[in-house]
C-alpha cells in the first residue's frame, strides 16, 4: 500500500475538470478523454466526488501533474502507474459523513490492475481529495 504525502501545503480546488458520470458506460482509454480543464466540477455529493477522482486520475494519465495536484488538499500524487494507456474501469463513491465521501476506482494498465481509494471532502473552494492511496493486488 502506498500513501500520499501528508504535507501541510494547501492547494486550491480546480476551477474546471471533465465530468464523466455514467458508470455503466464501457471503459475508454484515458488518452481519448478530454483535458482535465474542459468542464466545471460544480456538482457536489457522491457523483461530484466520483467525478473529481476520475478527473484527478485522467490528469495523471495525461501527464498533467499540475492539474492533478490542484485536486489534492495536500500532498502530491503517488499513482505512478497512470499513463496514457491506463483505463479507468469503474469509479464508485459512498457517503461516509457530512460532505465526506470514500471513492474507489479500478484502473487497468499494461502492468496489471490497481485499486485507488480516495477520501473526498468539501473544502473552502469545493470538493477536494484529502487522502489517497492505491494497491496492486497479487
Amino acid at each position: 500500500m502506498h500513501r500520499a504525502s501528508q504535507a501541510a501545503t494547501s492547494k486550491p480546488s480546480p476551477s474546471s475538470a471533465p465530468l464523466h458520470l455514467a458508470p455503466t458506460q464501457p471503459p475508454t482509454p484515458i488518452a481519448q478523454a478530454s483535458p482535465a480543464a474542459a468542464a466545471s466540477v460544480a456538482s457536489s455529493g457522491a457523483q461530484g466526488a466520483a467525478a473529481l477522482v476520475r478527473s484527478y486520475l485522467e490528469a495523471l494519465a495525461q501527464g498533467d501533474r499540475a492539474t492533478a495536484v490542484s485536486y489534492l488538499a495536500r500532498g502530491t500524487p503517488s499513482e505512478t502507474f497512470m499513463n496514457p494507456d491506463a483505463r479507468i474501469e469503474s469509479v464508485r463513491s459512498t457517503s461516509v459523513g457530512l460532505a465526506q465521501y470514500h471513492v474507489t476506482a479500478d484502473v487497468v494498465t499494461a502492468n496489471g490492475e490497481y485499486f485507488v481509494t480516495c477520501t473526498v471532502e468539501q473544502g473552502p473552494s469545493g470538493l477536494q481529495i484529502t487522502d489517497h492511496y492505491w494497491i496492486k493486488p497479487q
